[in-house]
C-alpha cells in the first residue's frame, strides 16, 4: 500500500519493534491464544509496508486498465472441446463498460473472477459463508485457470504475484462493488463511529485493529503487571531451587512413587514459579530435566551420588537458562517495550487520524454530495461527513447518524456512493488506474422515475472528465440483469460521449454457437483464442 510517509514510519517502527520484542514475548507468562493474536495483528499490519513505486508509468499513471479477461474451469464457466479456448470478456479500449444479463448467464463468475485474480478472495462467498473458496470457485472439480490482459501491458494469472507491481498501492478489494458491500459496511460501523469502516475501505483496516483494538491493550496490560513482580537474585533463585528439588527427590524416598506429574509441569512449571522464573522457554526445559530427573527415582531410591549428580546438573542447566533470559525478564527490558508499545500505539492512531482526513477531505465530500443529489432526496435529508473528533467519525442527515436515519435504499446507495468516491479519490491520489466493477447493485424499481437511473454514473463520468486526461480516464465495468437500468444508461452515452460499449451477455450454450463471440488476443507469444461473453449492442 502506498500510505502516508507518517504512517510509513510507523510501520517501520513496528517492524524494528517485533523484531527485538520477540525474545521477550517468548519469555514472559503471555497466554498462547493472546501471543498469536499479537503475532497475527502485527503480520497483517506489517503486510502493508510493500509497494512498487518503481513501476513505469503511461502518461504518468500506472495503467491497470484491463484489456481482456480470460477463464477456464472456473465457476459458472467450464471448457471447451478445443484445449486452448478461453472464455473470456473483451474490455479492450473501453472507459465504460455496461453489460446486460440474465440471471444465471455468467455475469457473477466474471465478476467473481475479476475478483479473485486481483484480491484472492470473492465477496459473494464471504456473503454466504462459503469458507472453501478452491472448491467454491472450481467448475466440476476442475483445476480453474483466470488471466488478466492489462493496458500497461502486464499479464496476470491466478496463483501469481507475477504483473501485480504497482497495484499493492491500493486496497483491490474496494473496487469491486456488489451486495456484500453494504454487509461488510454494516459489519464495520460500530454505532455511530465511521472510521472502522473508512479505514477498511481505504485498506488500513489492519491498522485500525492495531490502534484501537482490545489486542495490543491486553499485551500492554500483561507486561505492565510483570513489573510490579519481585524481582529475584541470582543466589535466591538457586538456594529455592535447590530446596524445591529437595523436597521433590524426598517425596520419591518413600514407598510411594512421586506425585509429580512431568506432563502438567509444562503448563503449572511449580519450581519455575518458586524461583522466580516465568516463561516458556523455562517451563519447557524444566518440564524435560525434570522428566530425566523423575527417572532415576524410584522408590527405593535415596539420595546416592547418582541422583545427587543429577540434582546438581539439573541445577545447573536451570540457572544457564535463567541466566540466558534474565535480560528479556527484567523490569528495564519490560518497562522499555511497553513504553515502545504504547508510543506505537498513539502515533499509528494519530497517523490513521490524519491519513482518512487527508482522504475524506473537501472534495471528496463533494462527489459524494453530487452523487447523492440525483436521488431527488428530500431537501435536508443529504449526508453530512463531519471531521475526526475523539477518535470518532460520525455521518449524519439532520443531526441524527445516517445508520439510524436513512431508508433501506438510500442505506444501500450512500455507501454505494462512499465506496465509488473512495476508488476515484485513491486513483487521483496515487496516480494508479483499475477497473471499478459493480455486479448488480441498482434496481429501477427503487427509483421514482426512470430518469435517476443515469443520474449515478453521469456525476462519477463528469467527475472523471474534470480531474483525468482524455488518455487516463478510470474504466468502469457494470453488470446488471435489469433492463430498465441498461436502457437509462444507454441517455448516458448520448449525453456524455466517451468510449462507452454497451453488451448483452450470452448464456454458456449461446456462447459456443454464435461465431462472432470468438475473439483472439494478438500476444507476441501468438494467438490466444477466447470466446466473449457478450454481444455488442446500441452500436
Amino acid at each position: 500500500m502506498l500510505l502516508s510517509k507518517e504512517l510509513k514510519e510507523q510501520l517501520n517502527g513496528l517492524a524494528s519493534f517485533m523484531e527485538n520484542v520477540k525474545a521477550l514475548l517468548d519469555a514472559v507468562n503471555l497466554s498462547e491464544n493472546l501471543k498469536k493474536s499479537f503475532q497475527d495483528l502485527c503480520d497483517n499490519a506489517l503486510k502493508l509496508k510493500s509497494d512498487a513505486e518503481d513501476v513505469q508509468k503511461n502518461n504518468g499513471y500506472y495503467d491497470f486498465r484491463l484489456n481482456h479477461l480470460l477463464v477456464k474451469n472456473f465457476r459458472k464457466y467450464g471448457s471447451y472441446e478445443e484445449e486452448d479456448l478461453y472464455t473470456g470478456l473483451y474490455a479492450l479500449g473501453a472507459q465504460v463498460l455496461y453489460l446486460l444479463g440474465n440471471n444465471g448467464s455468467g455475469k457473477s463468475s466474471m465478476f467473481n473472477a475479476a475478483e479473485y485474480i486481483f484480491t484472492k478472495d470473492i465477496s459473494e462467498a464471504r456473503y454466504r459463508c462459503y469458507a472453501n473458496l478452491k472448491q467454491y470457485i472450481r467448475h466440476e472439480d476442475k483445476e480453474p485457470v483466470v488471466k488478466a490482459f492489462m493496458k500497461n501491458g502486464a499479464k496476470i494469472e491466478l496463483g501469481s504475484t507475477d504483473g501485480i507491481g504497482a497495484l499493492s498501492m491500493l486496497p483491490l478489494s474496494s473496487f469491486f462493488i456488489s451486495e456484500y458491500s453494504i454487509y461488510k459496511a454494516g459489519n464495520k460501523i460500530k454505532d455511530v463511529d465511521f472510521l472502522p469502516y473508512l479505514c477498511e475501505l481505504l485498506g488500513i483496516g489492519s491498522l485500525y485493529d492495531f490502534a484501537f483494538g482490545k489486542v495490543v491493550e491486553d499485551v500492554i496490560s500483561n507486561l505492565e503487571s510483570i513489573q510490579t513482580r519481585q524481582n529475584v537474585s541470582e543466589e535466591t533463585a538457586v538456594n529455592n531451587l535447590k530446596t524445591a528439588i529437595d523436597d521433590y527427590c524426598k517425596a520419591g524416598s518413600g514407598n510411594d512413587e512421586p506425585t509429580i506429574n512431568t506432563d502438567d509441569a509444562q503448563d503449572e512449571t511449580p519450581a519455575a514459579q518458586t524461583v522466580g522464573i516465568e516463561g516458556n522457554a523455562v517451563a519447557k526445559k524444566f518440564n524435560e530435566l525434570s522428566g530425566n530427573l523423575n527417572k532415576t527415582i524410584t522408590v527405593e531410591t535415596d539420595l546416592n551420588s547418582s541422583l545427587l549428580e543429577n540434582i546438581v546438573n539439573f541445577a545447573a542447566e536451570l540457572r544457564r537458562v535463567r541466566e540466558d533470559i534474565v535480560h528479556n525478564v527484567s523490569k528495564e527490558n519490560v518497562t522499555t517495550s511497553i513504553d515502545q508499545l504504547k508510543s506505537l500505539k498513539d502515533n499509528i492512531t494519530t497517523g490513521i487520524v490524519n491519513y482518512v482526513n487527508e482522504i475524506v477531505d473537501d472534495e471528496f465530500k463533494d462527489i459524494v454530495n453530487r452523487l447523492f443529489d440525483r436521488y431527488a432526496i428530500t431537501d435536508g435529508e443529504k449526508p453530512e461527513i463531519h471531521n475526526i473528533e475523539g477518535k470518532v467519525m460520525q455521518i449524519t442527515s439532520n443531526g441524527v447518524s445516517v445508520v439510524k436515519y436513512f431508508n433501506t435504499f438510500r442505506f444501500r446507495m450512500f455507501f454505494l456512493i462512499m465506496q465509488t468516491a473512495c476508488c476515484l479519490k485513491l486513483m487521483k491520489k496515487y496516480k494508479v488506474l483499475f477497473p471499478i466493477f459493480m455486479d448488480d447493485i441498482f434496481y429501477a424499481n427503487d427509483y421514482h422515475n426512470k430518469a435517476q437511473l443515469k443520474g449515478f454514473f453521469e456525476v462519477v463520468l463528469k467527475y472523471v472528465a474534470d480531474n483525468f486526461s482524455v488518455n487516463s480516464r478510470p474504466q468502469l465495468i457494470f453488470f446488471s440483469h435489469d433492463e430498465q437500468i441498461i436502457l437509462s444508461l444507454y441517455q448516458t452515452k448520448k449525453s456524455e460521449g466517451g468510449n462507452i460499449k454497451f453488451g448483452k451477455v450470452l448464456s454458456v450454450s449461446d456462447l459456443t454457437q454464435i461465431e462472432s463471440t470468438k475473439q483472439d488476443i494478438i500476444l507476441e507469444i501468438g494467438r490466444i483464442p477466447y470466446r466473449n461473453i457478450y454481444i455488442e449492442i446500441f452500436k
